[in-house]
């Protein structure tokens, strides 16, 4: 260590323990915070996507007027509301432009199995460092001070 000190090593099962909590909980603070988007009047703001029939996306707007076409994959326009229900399997742009000063948040499906699969991860190693903690324990022998 660098001040001299000594300290013991540090158990595998404790160490898992430590990266499956973190990554629960990043993961958790990462799918939870939406930040919204700002635009000054006039400016655009354009995602491309693949998304399938039925899919839904949506926009919230906070503040100020924007303007929303969906172009879909064969090159059809569609001037959306707040919410548009997707028609056909493919890219699609969704181009915003703010009328005026806005923010909006933009809601788009995504894969399940992606947002999932951090969570299944985390969870495996946290239940694995656990696992692992408790059959030491009852491995160890027991230290207690004999007395005569």
């Amino acid at each position: 260590m660098g001040g001299g000190g000594e300290a013991p090593p540090v158990k595998g099962e404790d160490v898992m323990i430590l990266i499956g909590s973190s990554i629960l909980l990043l993961m958790f603070i990462m799918q939870a915070w939406v930040s919204p988007t700002a635009l000054d009047a006039g400016d655009s703001h354009q995602v491309v996507k693949p998304l399938s029939k039925g899919d839904e996306i949506s926009i919230e707007l906070i503040e100020g007027d924007i303007l929303i076409v969906v172009e879909g994959p064969s090159g059809e326009l569609h001037a959306s509301d707040e919410i548009y229900k997707v028609e056909t399997d493919g890219d699609h742009t969704i181009s915003i432009v703010a009328v005026t000063d806005a923010k909006f948040i933009v809601d788009l499906p995504s894969s399940y199995m992606a947002n999932l699969l951090p969570y299944v991860l985390g969870l495996a190693l946290l239940s694995f460092g656990i696992w692992k903690k408790s059959a030491a324990q009852k491995d160890e022998p027991l230290e207690a001070v004999l007395e005569d």
